[in-house]
């Protein structure tokens, strides 16, 4: 039974040997090391996809909100600078014809208000 014993190892842990008489270099990786390895990798990547389909849901769900708010507002009722309903507009049409009639018991009527100034053949 030949036991042979590695040269050397590198820093990820392969192991080194050199056989025959050509003194020909053979190298044994450590398979236990690169299964980590890629686990790490597998692990970081996953990782990162979780984190970039949580942003990107998070963009897609403030994009809605924005978008909701936008249509929201666009379909809100505004706010009138008065607000003329037919009672209101029926009291104040009262109110303008009882002026009208303070205004004539005076002595000047809405029509007169409106008249040219009086010519000379008024005055005589």
């Amino acid at each position: 039974s030949l036991r042979v014993e590695p040269i050397g190892y590198d820093a990820r842990g392969a192991a080194y040997y050199i056989f025959g008489e050509e003194r020909r270099l053979y190298r044994q990786a450590d398979l236990t090391e690169i299964v980590a390895r890629r686990r790490r990798k597998e692990a970081a990547r996953k990782q990162r996809e979780r984190e970039e389909r949580k942003r990107k849901l998070e963009q897609e769900a403030r994009e809605r909100e924005e978008k909701r708010q936008k249509m929201n507002a666009r379909w809100a009722p505004r706010v009138a600078v008065s607000r003329t309903t037919r009672a209101s507009f029926l009291v104040e049409l009262e109110q303008a014809k009882s002026e009208q009639k303070v205004v004539g018991t005076t002595g000047v009527t809405a029509e007169e208000t409106h008249a040219s100034p009086p010519s000379e053949k008024e005055e005589d």
